[in-house]
């Protein structure tokens, strides 16, 4: 990874902020608000429930049960890895001209 490249370290800060969002007015009331990842699928109305497919659709339900922090750490640590192989592929093209 470039050190002079501070996007890296702000894709890290996601996950983070979204526990802050939580954070943040659980200090005030002391009640935790979660966020499931099936807010998002709610959100933008996306179906996620399937019939006749009973042990799958319990599966996913677990899944979106999981905290949306979670997956927006996982997706932008994902990000930041295809970044960085994509960033040695350009330098090692730029190397070899």
């Amino acid at each position: 990874m470039s050190d002079d490249n501070p996007f890296y370290g702000l894709m890290l800060f996601t996950g983070p902020g979204v526990l802050a969002y939580q954070g943040y007015p659980w200090l005030q009331s002391g009640i935790w608000t979660p966020l499931p990842i099936s807010l998002v699928f709610d959100y933008f109305s996306w179906p996620h429930r399937l019939k006749g497919w009973i042990g799958l659709q319990s599966m996913i339900d677990w899944l979106l049960d999981c905290p949306l922090s979670l997956l927006v750490f996982l997706l932008s640590l994902v990000a930041i890895v295809i970044g960085a192989v994509a960033g040695a592929m350009i330098d090692r093209g730029r190397q070899s001209i």
